[in-house]
């Protein structure tokens, strides 16, 4: 039995961090959070000034110009410590996540509250791409999805994500499966 040779031995670069904050997921929790805040404030604002409009400025505003109890800014406040703790999260996920590859498979292992430690063997290997979202491209980074006959519907079962120099493990995977199907000819015939 031979022994398992590392081919290549990586982790994503720290560009990932910042392509994760410009992904559709972060953005969207921003706007959607933006969103509620405006149209609660624009409530506030109303009920204001119905308030005014009603009892008069003077009885309304007493006392009330410098106010920070306001549930606005408890709420403001709460979104930004529950955004700093997933960005936090975010960071040191990035830092968990460990790429390698040997001569007999492909190992991935990452994860803080769920540790995952993956391996593919290279003749499970069906497919093998590299992708670059824009935000991606600006940074110069790529992702490289591993996929297997079991997973289907085009799910990587393993993926190498925010890759730098992306064509050198991507050439050690092609090579590897190149020389597992001329195995696979030699033994047909």
């Amino acid at each position: 039995m031979s022994e398992e040779k590392v081919l290549y031995e990586g982790k994503p670069s720290k560009k990932l961090f910042l392509a994760w904050l410009l992904s559709p997921r972060v953005l969207g929790i921003i706007i959607l959070a933006l969103g509620i805040a405006t149209i609660y404030y624009s409530l506030m604002v109303a009920k204001t000034f119905y308030e005014i409009a009603s009892k008069g400025p003077k009885e309304v505003l007493h006392g009330q110009e410098y106010s920070y109890d306001n549930p606005f800014y408890v709420g403001a406040f709460c979104f930004a410590i529950a955004f700093l703790l997933y960005l936090t999260y975010l960071y040191f996920l990035m830092r968990t996540y460990q790429y390698r590859i040997t001569s007999k498979g492909i190992y991935f292992s990452g994860g803080i509250f769920i540790r995952k430690s993956k391996f593919v063997p290279f003749y499970k290997v069906t497919n093998i791409e590299i992708t670059q979202t824009i935000v991606e491209r600006a940074f110069g980074i790529a992702t490289i999805n591993i996929q297997t006959a079991g997973m289907g519907m085009h799910i990587p079962e393993i993926r190498f994500e925010g890759l730098e120099d992306v064509e050198k493990p991507y050439g050690i995977i092609k090579e590897a499966m190149g020389k597992l199907q001329k195995q696979a000819k030699l033994h047909s015939e």
